[in-house]
């Protein structure tokens, strides 16, 4: 069913103002994808307070042409759906545990705090470790040295102490 122009400048208007409440977008495919899918990841995405809206790509192109986003949706393939976050990397995490369950779920490309991002380098964010992990590596890179120097400290006590014992017994 063809919208009237009326209807077209609503979804432009709405789509307006989610771009400027949140400050990432995820632009996801989902031609192919059940309905019943759809649903499951409306209600994950709904639970890290992102909001998937599937819409034409010619009036998302409208408006982020409005916002002064640059991105090239008419070279994306599929039905292509935004995903609006204040969380970007939550989301990417999320859309693609999803996409590796469901072969007709697609990452395309994004805007990522004002920055756009191909379809490459979204799933390569997507693949980095969480925030929590980095840190803990950072912290066991940044451990590793003075933890092997206190094992050589006291690896040099300890075989003082068995000298000494075996002095003792003899």
């Amino acid at each position: 069913m063809a919208k009237t122009k009326a209807q077209k400048q609503t979804i432009i208007d709405k789509l307006e103002q989610q771009v400027e409440k949140t400050p990432s977008m995820v632009f996801v495919d989902v031609a192919g994808l059940k309905i019943k899918d759809l649903g499951v990841l409306r209600a994950s995405l709904k639970k890290t307070g992102a909001k998937l809206q599937v819409v034409k790509k010619t009036l998302l192109a409208k408006t982020l042409d409005k916002k002064g986003i640059k991105a090239e949706l008419k070279t994306m393939t599929g039905e292509i759906a935004a995903i609006f976050s204040q969380d970007p990397f939550a989301v990417l995490k999320l859309a693609y545990a999803f996409s590796k369950k469901n072969e007709h779920f697609k990452l395309r490309g994004g805007n990522l705090d004002g920055a756009v991002q191909n379809e490459t380098a979204v799933i390569l964010l997507a693949q980095l470790p969480a925030r929590e992990e980095l840190l803990s590596q950072l912290m066991r890179t940044l451990t590793g040295p003075v933890s092997g120097f206190m094992n050589v400290l006291q690896g040099n006590t300890k075989g003082l102490i068995r000298v000494l014992a075996q002095a003792k017994t003899s």
